[in-house]
């Protein structure tokens, strides 16, 4: 007598068929983000105002024009950097940037410490920053921004001397962090 073994069937065990359908159908749509996705208005907004303030800075370097002949530059770019940031804690308000980040080397001890060494003591911040890692960099690169037109206002008469270059350096790297954080996102990372 020959015996027969058995294969499971669909029709032996629809318990199970269901359950493992029930699991498998609504996974098949579902997908893990890391990130958050890439955003090129944000790029482009801090493209622009890199190639502004480059240009800016060197036009204004040579000719030491003072704060009061360059307001329109700063009146134009306080509220384009705070729109950038409003869209970028917008679309993640509770996101968190690992304070391990250094963004290349940018900023070796992360950006809350930057940000509080970028701040006078008289001036408080909040300790926590909102937003992912590009929504507290733009916060930075405001605060340097601000800051940068106070140096600009100081100087007087004087203008911008060509030899400040740590003022300018300091909003430079806070673009170029995030420059590196928005291509990491674009190449999906």
């Amino acid at each position: 007598m020959a015996r027969r073994f058995a294969r499971p069937s669909m029709h032996q065990r629809p318990a199970v068929w269901v359950l493992v359908l029930m699991l498998v159908v609504p996974l098949t749509g579902c997908s893990v983000r890391l990130i958050q996705p890439y955003d090129d208005a944000i790029e482009k907004g801090v493209t622009d105002f890199y190639e502004e303030f480059l240009r800016f800075t060197t036009t204004t370097g040579r000719s030491r024009g003072t704060y009061a002949d360059n307001r329109g530059f700063y009146d134009k770019w306080q509220p384009k950097l705070t729109t950038l940031t409003a869209r970028a804690v917008s679309a993640n308000p509770s996101g968190r940037c690992p304070s391990t980040e250094t963004y290349g080397g940018l900023f070796p001890q992360g950006v809350a410490a930057a940000r509080s060494a970028a701040t006078p003591a008289s001036v408080r911040i909040d300790s926590t920053p909102i937003g992912d890692c590009t929504a507290q960099l733009l916060q930075l690169l405001e605060d340097q921004f601000a800051d940068f037109a106070k140096f600009h206002e100081a100087q007087g008469p004087l203008g911008l001397p060509p030899e400040a270059r740590a003022p300018r350096e300091l909003v430079l790297t806070s673009v170029r962090a995030v420059f590196y954080v928005e291509l990491a996102r674009k190449q999906g990372r």
